[in-house]
């Protein structure tokens, strides 16, 4: 995973995501993230201010000291199902959940991340600009809310 591939121009786009009655207004930029993710395999979107708002279609949430961390919405961070259901699932898991801004640096010194959504479901993130996140796999943490997320559509955890 890479922000942009070297000689690429970083984009911010202000969300206009909750403004009726206009769907989405950052195109161009995502059109640009999934073009760098041909080659990084994942763009991850920032805010105006410079902090991560989400991936090229999914939510991002990194691990620190056991703790999970999401972009707020005021982060234009998408509203998704998949990303409540992990947020639900990780305080029944007894994982404290903070969602606070998040800055590109915090990646690099996170124990996990990984992104969500309903096509992604729940991806670990290896790396990030070549900066290998924790051990480089999938974390303990990530792994927990995995297997409680998968249990839910197996009726292992029917709720």
């Amino acid at each position: 995973m890479r922000w942009f591939p070297p000689g690429t121009a970083q984009h911010q786009t202000p969300s206009r995501r909750r403004q009726k009655p206009v769907v989405t207004t950052s195109l161009p930029c995502w059109w640009v993230a999934k073009r760098a993710a041909t080659v990084y395999q994942e763009g991850i979107a920032l805010d105006v201010n410079g902090y991560i708002s989400e991936g090229a279609g999914e939510n991002l949430f990194e691990v620190k000291d056991g703790v999970l961390f999401t972009p707020p919405f005021t982060s234009s961070a998408l509203p998704g199902i998949t990303r409540d259901a992990i947020i639900k699932l990780a305080k029944e898991l007894g994982i404290e959940v903070r969602e606070q801004v998040l800055s590109r640096e915090s990646l690099y010194l996170a124990d996990e991340v990984f992104m969500s959504g309903t096509a992604a479901e729940i991806t670990p993130v290896r790396s990030v600009d070549g900066i290998q996140v924790g051990e480089g796999r999938c974390g303990p943490v990530t792994k927990r809310i995995q297997q409680a997320f998968f249990g839910l559509f197996h009726w292992r955890n029917r709720r």
